[in-house]
């Protein structure tokens, strides 16, 4: 799998390229907002989801910015990982 991350949206893909799973973070209304985490149903309980939340936790820390989770995903997400909370927005 390969890792493609974008200015709003981070993916892994497969070998054919084909979309394995992303996260979705637009920016809306001046607020980076998490609004989709999607893992292909042949990919699920493999992790893929954490995965994906745990390489956009690392891009905003690279780009010294936060974001809202909205999606149901990152809100559980950082639920658990109290060690990522300085990333999100409050």
């Amino acid at each position: 799998m390969e890792l493609i991350i974008g200015e709003e949206k981070i993916a892994y893909v497969d070998g054919k390229k084909a979309l394995v799973g992303e996260v979705a973070f637009p920016q809306v209304d001046g607020v980076i907002q998490i609004t989709h985490t999607f893992v292909d149903e042949a990919y699920r309980g493999q992790g893929i989801a954490g995965k994906l939340l745990d390489a956009l936790v690392a891009e905003l820390r690279k780009r010294g910015e936060k974001a809202l989770p909205v999606c149901t995903y990152s809100v559980s997400y950082f639920a658990k990982h109290s060690e990522a909370l300085d990333v999100v927005r409050r």
